[in-house]
């Protein structure tokens, strides 16, 4: 039954999620973060169009189903229903 409690809390610092996918079967879950934070003390160089102490990039993090035959024994004993499988880093600051 779909309720309105938190089923799993994810904690990426700074980070807004974009975009979440599920796959076809719901084996796999892919969130997309966008990492761009600023606050006011830090410099913003307007020739590059991004933070130059702190440019960090966005990254796409998959998880597995824990309970999946996909999942390679990661973490199976865990509440979470999904569990991190891969972390990618794409650096889109220089676009």
């Amino acid at each position: 039954m779909p309720a309105l409690d938190i089923v799993m809390s994810p904690k990426e610092a700074k980070a807004a999620i974009v975009c979440m996918r599920f796959s076809y079967r719901g084996d796999y879950l892919a969130v997309a973060f966008n990492n761009e934070y600023r606050d006011d003390s830090q410099k913003f160089d307007k020739t590059v169009g991004a933070n130059v102490e702190s440019a960090q990039p966005s990254f796409i993090i998959i998880y597995v189903n824990r309970l999946s035959a996909k999942n390679p024994g990661i973490k199976l004993n865990s509440k979470d229903p999904y569990v991190k499988l891969l972390k990618f880093q794409i650096p889109f600051q220089n676009f």
